[in-house]
This record gives C-alpha cells, sequence and structure tokens, in this order.
C-alpha cells in the first residue's frame, strides 16, 4: 500500500462528501446535470499585491522621517478684522448728520 495513494483517497472522499453536503444544502438533485465546484483553497499569508503597499508605506514613512528634510511652512497668523465701525449719515445736501453714541 502506498501512503500517497491512501492519502489521495481521502482528498477524493471529502471532496464528493463535500459536494454532495453543497447539493443537499441548496436542494439541487445530484443527477440534474448541474455541476457544482467546490472549491477550498485558502489564501494564507500576504500576495504581491499587499507587500507593494506595505513596502510603499515603509518606504514613504522613511522618506518622511529622513533627517534632512525641510522644517514644513510656518502657518501665517490669521488676521481678524475689526468689528466695531464708525457709521456717519449725511442729508441729500451732503451735510453730516448728528447722532447720539450709546
Amino acid at each position: 500500500m502506498n501512503p500517497y495513494t491512501e492519502f489521495n483517497k481521502g482528498l477524493e472522499w471529502r471532496r464528493e462528501l463535500a459536494k454532495t453536503a453543497t447539493y443537499k444544502a441548496l436542494d439541487i438533485p445530484e443527477s440534474d446535470g448541474v455541476e457544482v465546484v467546490v472549491n477550498r483553497n485558502i489564501s494564507r499569508g500576504m500576495g504581491w499585491r499587499e507587500l507593494l503597499v506595505v513596502g510603499g508605506i515603509v518606504l514613504g514613512g522613511l522618506f518622511a522621517m529622513r533627517p534632512d528634510a525641510p522644517d514644513p511652512t510656518p502657518v501665517p497668523a490669521a488676521n481678524v478684522p475689526d468689528t466695531e465701525y464708525e457709521v456717519r449719515f449725511y442729508d441729500a445736501d451732503g451735510n453730516p448728520i448728528d447722532i447720539e453714541q450709546r
């Protein structure tokens, strides 16, 4: 008996069991001609896209923390306009009208 052959038989049995369970769960008769593909592949670890993103983040962080980086530009102070105004009233001839101030 070859152990590899026994292992493959076990895999085939598990595959058939998963297929039968899928047919029963979906309430599909197995003789309908409907083929159900059971995919049990599980991805572990990071792929090339994730590694590329992590590498970009690391390189960007190292670039931002370099010692010869220029100081950030200072933010200018906000000029708040004066909110008190002197209002003058004039008559039709252009003469100022005196108004009591409170």
